[in-house]
């Protein structure tokens, strides 16, 4: 008898000391299932510790998005803990502009499993998302195309199911774009591996395999390639087409008339645009002219 006192003695301590622990991760009056579900569903920052997102500035003009290496800054919120039953949940949200889009990431934390409808709204822009229980939903829309930095924006968030509707409001300055700090640098390119006779540079294509796609004469900025009867021009990182007419200009040629110096490029007919891939015919060479340009 006295060894079955002792290991009940024993026992009663062991709950006594595991109980003294949960009251140190938990405060005394949180339903300790219910915290575990609400800290297994991760947070909007929490997620937003993964990404290139920061908090929100005291004022919107203290910073800007650099476009070489974006870093976003986020607002935050959340609804209040709702508790039925044997269930739970709390909504909460991150908001963020980027260069082009306005960005709402939505978290339904707690332990629920109910189908839920979320419909957010952003200025006069509705979208409806559905999702069964708990998770992260992405909301993005486009921001107007004459937006400007610290402009006054408005967003809603409603969600329904699992207990009482949720509704979530937030208003936001967007952050705006950090001038450019750096030297645009413009230059002529040619595509292919063959250089072109005449004073001037040049070089042309003869379709065969990946060439490389010349600037400034001797400096590689990409590749070309034909593929399918089409012209592929890949821009290494960096270079863009130059914010002209016609930046990209093609003539295919035969052997029997390929020029013997520098064509001019206005006068070109295969094509004259702004792709960057193109259908042409088939000709024995091409030249490939490009406007093209760097941030430097």
């Amino acid at each position: 008898m006295k060894k079955f006192y002792f290991v009940a003695m024993i026992l009663a301590l062991a709950v006594v000391f595991n109980a003294c622990q949960k009251d140190e991760m938990f405060p005394a009056d949180i339903d300790l299932k219910k915290a575990k579900a609400i800290t297994e569903n991760p947070s909007p920052m929490a997620l937003a510790l993964e990404a290139n997102l920061l908090d929100y500035p005291e004022f919107c003009d203290d910073v800007c998005i650099d476009l070489l290496s974006p870093v976003y800054y986020t607002i935050a919120g959340q609804s209040e803990l709702q508790t039925w039953g044997n269930q739970n949940k709390q909504i909460s949200y991150i908001a963020y502009n980027t260069e082009e889009k306005f960005v709402i990431l939505v978290t339904a934390s707690g332990d629920f499993n109910a189908d839920a409808t979320y419909t957010v709204s952003f200025e006069d822009e509705t979208t409806v998302k559905y999702l069964k229980g708990t998770g992260n939903i992405t909301f993005e829309f486009d921001l107007p195309l004459d937006w400007e930095a610290c402009q006054e924006v408005s967003f809603s968030i409603y969600q329904e199911g699992g207990s009482n509707p949720v509704t979530l409001e937030g208003d936001y300055a967007l952050i705006g774009i950090c001038e450019d700090t750096c030297e645009i640098r413009s230059e002529t390119a040619f595509g292919g591996g063959t250089p072109g006779a005449g004073n001037a540079w040049w070089f042309y294509f003869d379709g065969v395999d990946q060439q490389s796609l010349w600037a400034g004469q001797d400096e590689v900025i990409g590749t070309v390639e034909l593929i399918n009867g089409e012209l592929v021009i890949d821009l290494n990182s960096g270079w863009n087409l130059q914010d002209v007419n016609e930046p990209v200009k093609i003539q295919g040629y035969n052997s029997s008339d390929l020029p013997t110096s520098r064509p001019p490029a206005g006068q070109f007919s295969t094509y004259k645009g702004k792709e960057l891939t193109v259908a042409v015919n088939e000709f024995d060479y091409y030249v490939i002219h490009l406007d093209v340009e760097i941030c430097e």
